[in-house]
């Protein structure tokens, strides 16, 4: 009797613990929305506005758009971005502008969970004036005549 109740105890740790492997295996690839310390782009959010400010290009069409697009991506467990998708659009042209500035976004510090490194996901908004398109020898109102 009692060696069977420790052969009893002895299976059912051996299988708890594959178990508990299995998921951990496929936790590794998981997309957490929340985790305990966000990805945080080197220098923080203040660098990131920078850097997506002075690599954006305003693109060039015969519409005056005005808005934002909001892009949501993977922030790797080794800092990288990836599965960059537009989750609120705003025109074409703009979308794939957001779209090719954040795939050129370098590392982030990762996201982490009970001190391990985790894919995240991050959302961002991407904002487009005219106004940042206007050179820097006009103004706003140059060429407009009110009569």
């Amino acid at each position: 009797m009692k060696r069977t109740m420790i052969f009893l105890l002895l299976t059912l740790t051996l299988c708890t613990g594959s178990a508990l492997a299995q998921n951990f295996g496929t936790s590794s690839d998981k997309v957490f929305t929340a985790v305990e310390q966000m990805p945080q782009f080197p220098g923080g959010d203040s660098k990131l506005m920078k850097y997506i400010s002075e690599n954006i290009k305003y693109p060039e069409t015969d519409e005056c758009v005005d808005g934002q697009v909001i892009v949501q991506f993977v922030v790797t467990k080794t800092g990288e971005v990836g599965d960059v998708k537009v989750v609120r659009h705003l025109h074409p042209m703009f979308d794939e502008e957001a779209v090719r500035v954040v795939k050129s976004l370098p590392k982030f510090i990762p996201g982490r969970m009970n001190g391990v490194p985790v894919n995240v996901w991050y959302t961002l908004p991407v904002r487009f004036h005219p106004e940042h398109n206007i050179p820097e020898s006009l103004s706003p109102i140059d060429g407009i005549i009110i009569e």
